[in-house]
């Protein structure tokens, strides 16, 4: 638990103190891989909204048989 501490203090004292740079591009990959989650999730959402309208369509058409 102390290493990580510790790796974790470095690990922002690196990005803070010796190069504001990398948190820009750190802050840029963050943003780019939340903007993927929400892509991602959002095609999910909108495959399992049209499967489930496809299901309820086969199911009203083979009940009226």
């Amino acid at each position: 638990m102390q290493n990580y501490k510790q790796f974790i203090r470095s690990f922002w004292a690196a990005i803070f103190v010796h190069a504001p740079r990398r948190l820009l591009a750190l802050v840029g990959i963050l943003f780019h891989i939340r903007f993927t989650v929400i892509a991602i999730v959002h095609a999910l959402v909108v495959s399992l909204i049209v499967a489930v309208i496809v299901i309820v369509g086969c199911l009203l058409d083979s009940s009226r048989d």
